[in-house]
């Protein structure tokens, strides 16, 4: 995101919607996606697999197509995985006799570099099982797709699909992004793109109703677009309240640390005001 040139232009994209400022970098080559992204979607990889071999095998009738939507798939090669990874635990899950067709979404806002993650999408395997007729479960590398793919975008706080077209939802490290700054934060300074641990009561309040606000309009629209029976499967970075940022471990702590570095050179090199 470009510096904006004043303190009033700043406030004035800000109390505009995030859905057209936002989006993950893209570019011509391969995205270099998030290292902490790619550790969080490893370390859920058994979790996920799990919950889909104990939640879908019985709540599928058989036949037809499987529609699957990726929420929040940024451009690069980490959404491709989460993708493999649903198709093939639900290859595994489901009875020779049940096996449908694949459909994965791949759903984000309209900034996103949709062309860049298409372009990065191996060749279509028609047909699921494997040479031998097994289904294929081992975790080697995937040399291709066994699912068809379609993009769709939008603020997924929103309705993006039909009612009752979703089979199994997913989303990573995406829902603790909101959709506003909120009101009460923009009426009395400059809106935050971060805040702090030790920042005012009252401010944290005001961005956690907001989350609060996003979350609940994001289930609503699932709850209308899964089918009944359908899964929905959600991981997103969070803090335990009451306990300072330093006393915790892992990739949440990583997180804060680069986002203080990155904004104390904004300060050191006269790029912003460090009141703002």
């Amino acid at each position: 995101m470009e510096m904006l040139k004043s303190q009033s232009q700043f406030q004035v994209q800000f109390k505009s919607n995030l859905e057209n400022l936002l989006g993950m970098k893209g570019g011509d080559g391969d995205a270099n996606n998030s290292s902490c992204q790619l550790k969080i979607v490893e370390a859920m990889k058994p979790i996920l697999e799990r919950s889909i071999c104990e939640n879908m095998r019985l709540k599928f009738n058989g036949g037809g197509k499987f529609r699957i939507a990726e929420f929040g798939c940024g451009t690069g090669r980490n959404t491709l995985v989460v993708a493999d990874t649903i198709v093939r635990a639900l290859q595994c899950s489901l009875e020779e006799r049940q096996v449908p067709e694949f459909k994965v979404y791949f759903t984000d806002l309209p900034s996103n570099d949709f062309n860049l993650l298409f372009r990065l999408l191996p060749p279509l395997q028609q047909g699921f099982p494997d040479a031998d007729g097994n289904r294929v479960c081992d975790n080697n590398p995937v040399a291709s797709r066994s699912y068809f793919a379609a993009a769709v975008c939008g603020s997924h706080f929103r309705r993006l699909f039909p009612q009752k077209s979703l089979h199994f939802c997913h989303s990573s490290t995406s829902l603790h992004w909101i959709s506003q700054v909120p009101e009460s934060v923009q009426q009395r300074r400059s809106p935050r793109v971060y805040v702090s641990i030790d920042c005012e009561e009252e401010m944290g309040a005001a961005y956690l109703h907001q989350f609060s606000t996003d979350f609940t309009a994001f289930l609503n629209a699932r709850a209308r677009e899964i089918v009944d029976g359908g899964c929905m499967f959600i991981s997103l970075v969070g803090r335990n309240v009451g306990i300072q940022l330093m006393e915790e471990q892992g990739m949440l702590v990583n997180i804060a640390r680069h986002l203080e570095y990155a904004f104390e050179e904004l300060v050191n090199e006269g790029i912003i005001e460090k009141e703002k």
